[in-house]
């Protein structure tokens, strides 16, 4: 329904990669969960997009 009104879909709650998959499979355009990092503090939250700024520059 959501993608017939033109709507992203977020899941929420992914643990494991089958579980991606299949949300993907199934349409969803964003997802959080375990899968990708534990629940943090604001001050570390924060930080994220830099350090894989960081990361990317290093790889460079």
């Amino acid at each position: 329904m959501a993608q017939s009104l033109g709507m992203d879909i977020i899941a929420e709650g992914i643990e494991t990669i089958e579980e991606r998959d299949i949300l993907i499979r199934l349409g969803a355009s964003f997802g959080q969960g375990w899968l990708y990092s534990k629940a943090v503090p604001l001050a570390q939250f924060l930080l994220l997009p830099h350090q894989f700024l960081v990361k990317k520059q290093d790889a460079a």
